[in-house]
């Protein structure tokens, strides 16, 4: 594998395990391959993970810092390419409603159209279902979730942060466009999982899903006034 995963993970060993990991195993990802961030060591103390993994202790709190981190990290390593993926992904299908047959060949695939567009990110539609499903690629402005997005990683463009505990894949999305040009998406695949999961992550993070949704409301507003011309509630 010439790509590393990066996940990063809150309070759901069990759900990481079950899923993601579950799932780079049947697709035969090398563990030395995948680093897992942790906000800390009681964290990984709670997930009792086997030590083919690299495991990362970050000290950051929330998915901004959290993300943050990773851009710090990322850029500071000698990575060149990477895939940041989510602790709970069940599958993805295509628009026939197929499971991938091979993982790591569609992820150097995506990867290779990334870098030949020249561009820094790319990745897949966020649903799996059909109906948002279109048997095309792109390099327009279209959302790049952040539960499942591939890089190029082009030092001499400028590290790119976000400012934003919910959005913050919209803003990735926004500026690496603006940055780069277009961004690319493969608008035939999309990613079976459950939103919203009221364990751990983003809503364990933010102290419940109220909050989760007061500050989606508020951080909407701030990107709209941010990026007028790129994003509509």
């Amino acid at each position: 594998m010439d790509f590393k995963i990066l996940i990063p993970s809150y309070d759901r060993a069990a759900i990481l395990k079950k899923k993601t990991l579950a799932l780079l195993e049947r697709h035969n990802v090398p563990k030395n391959n995948i680093y897992i961030f942790l906000q800390d060591t009681e964290q990984l103390e709670n997930y009792q993970l086997d030590e083919e993994y690299n495991v990362i202790i970050t000290g950051a709190e929330g998915i901004e810092d959290t993300r943050n981190y990773l851009q710090d990290w990322v850029y500071s390593s000698d990575l060149n390419r990477a895939l940041h993926i989510d602790d709970d992904i069940l599958n993805i299908t295509d628009i026939e409603g197929k499971s991938l047959e091979n993982f790591i060949e569609f992820t150097k695939e995506l990867l290779n159209d990334i870098d030949k567009a020249g561009l820094g990110i790319g990745g897949i539609c966020a649903y799996s279902n059909k109906f948002y499903l279109k048997d095309t690629t792109s390099t327009s402005l279209k959302y790049i979730i952040g539960a499942f997005r591939a890089e190029i990683v082009r030092r001499d463009r400028g590290l790119i942060k976000c400012s934003f505990d919910h959005f913050e894949d919209v803003q990735f999305t926004c500026e690496y466009f603006k940055r780069d040009g277009g961004v690319y998406r493969k608008n035939g695949y999309g990613l079976k999982t459950l939103y919203f999961n009221p364990n751990g992550g983003i809503i364990g993070s933010m102290g419940g899903l109220n909050e989760r949704q007061r500050a989606m409301d508020m951080n909407s507003k701030a990107m709209v006034h941010l990026y007028p011309n790129m994003v509509r509630i």
